[in-house]
């Protein structure tokens, strides 16, 4: 089955609004989380933040997941490890006269 018959178009609700989505199937699963994920979050300020209006509680959702997704992504930052490996590896392969 080829790509183009594989998607259809769902609709998500973020806050008060709803916006259909040409997605894959194979997707739908992640975009209904997120949309949940997104949608407890607006809750949350919402709740915290009565007097602010939608969209600057959407707003501070949206920081609130781009920070955790940042902090995510550079927790998992393989670059530190791959360096100390490498100078590893050297530093064995001179012992064993490799180099």
């Amino acid at each position: 089955m080829d790509e183009v018959s594989e998607r259809f178009t769902i609709h998500v609700r973020i806050g008060d609004e709803k916006f259909p989505i040409s997605i894959l199937r194979s997707q739908e699963e992640m975009f209904r989380k997120a949309e949940r994920m997104i949608n407890e979050k607006i809750g949350y300020f919402t709740e915290h933040y009565p007097n602010h209006g939608i969209v600057k509680n959407m707003s501070l959702a949206l920081l609130d997941i781009c920070t955790k997704w940042l902090q995510r992504e550079q927790d998992n930052d393989t670059q530190p490890y791959h360096t100390a490996l490498t100078q590893l590896l050297g530093e064995v392969e001179e012992a064993i006269g490799v180099r």
